[in-house]
Parts: C-alpha cells; structure tokens; sequence
C-alpha cells in the first residue's frame, strides 16, 4: 500500500516540472519560461535563491547591461511573483499583491501614492528607484520646487514616504 502511495505521489510531483526547461510549472510559468529562457537555460535561474528585491535588481541590470527589453508592468510583476515563490527566500503566502493597472505593491498607503504620483508620472518611476526615505524626501521637494508638484498636507506625506521607505527602499529589505 505504501509504495502505490510514494508512485502516486512522485507521479503527481512529476508532472509539476516541466520536461523541456526543468522549471516547476506554477501560475506563471509559462510567462517566464517565454521571457527568460530565450537567452539562457533555465537552471541559470533555477538554481538561485533570492528575495523579491533581489530579482529586481538581477532584471534591472539585465535590462541596464545584458539588453533586456523594458517589460510590461504586469508582466514583470507576474514574473516577480513566480521567481519569488518558486526560486526564492519566501512561500507563497508572503507574496506581495500588486495592483495590476500601476504595477505597484498594495500596502497601507498605496493609494496616496497612486493619487498624488501617479497622475503626473509612471509608476515605474518609483518602482524602479530604490532609494531610502531621506532620499524620497529630497525627491518630493525636488519635484515641489522644481516640478510643479504641489504641498501635501504633512500628515499625507508622511504615509506617502512609509510607503514608498517600506516598499521601494532598497536600504529598508
């Protein structure tokens, strides 16, 4: 009985990966098997583990230095979540939630963000910052002084800068 089990189980367990790339086939996988392994194999990734942030930064600098195209917003963010969960440091139950119009984290304070950055600029401006909170700062006053932004209410931008710490700090991870 327990054999049948255990040649069941591992039955189940193998039709999880796929043949052809080696990579576990989860929501997604097809959208980063398509993207990834047309310039390398798939265990060049596979065999990495790395938070969310650290895909980040491996997509950006393939997109900087290895000639990356600029991906959807959505796209990127379903890839994310993919590499996250299936080759990363946290289950799935940890994955971020992302808004899938601005390709930003939803988190206590987004829709400030949405509101009061969005409607002058991409999301992917801020998605693609990283930097700490002093340096947020400096950017709102920046685009205050010199881009037309207007004065937000210091209580408003306070949650706009714990959000953006929290979120899109690479300090703060």
């Amino acid at each position: 009985m327990n054999i049948i089990l255990i040649l069941i189980m591992s039955g189940a367990l193998a039709t999880n990966i796929d043949k052809d790339s080696g990579m576990i086939i989860d929501k997604n996988w097809q959208l980063v098997k398509t993207n990834c392994t047309g310039c390398h194999a798939a265990p060049h990734f596979t065999s990495q583990k790395n938070d969310r942030e650290n895909w980040i930064e491996i997509i950006r600098w393939m997109q900087k230095k290895q000639g990356l195209w600029q991906l959807d917003a959505e796209v990127e963010n379903n890839i994310l979540d993919y590499l996250t969960v299936n080759y990363g440091l946290v289950d799935s139950n940890t994955v971020q939630k992302i808004d899938k119009i601005t390709g930003m984290i939803i988190d206590d304070n987004w829709e400030l963000v949405k509101v009061n950055c969005i409607s002058c600029h991409s999301a992917k401006i801020i998605i693609q910052q990283g930097v700490d909170r002093d340096t947020w700062k400096e950017i709102i006053v920046w685009m205050q002084e010199e881009q037309g932004l207007w004065q937000l209410d210091i209580n408003i931008e306070n949650k706009i800068l714990d959000y953006l710490a929290k979120n899109y700090s690479r300090k703060n991870k």
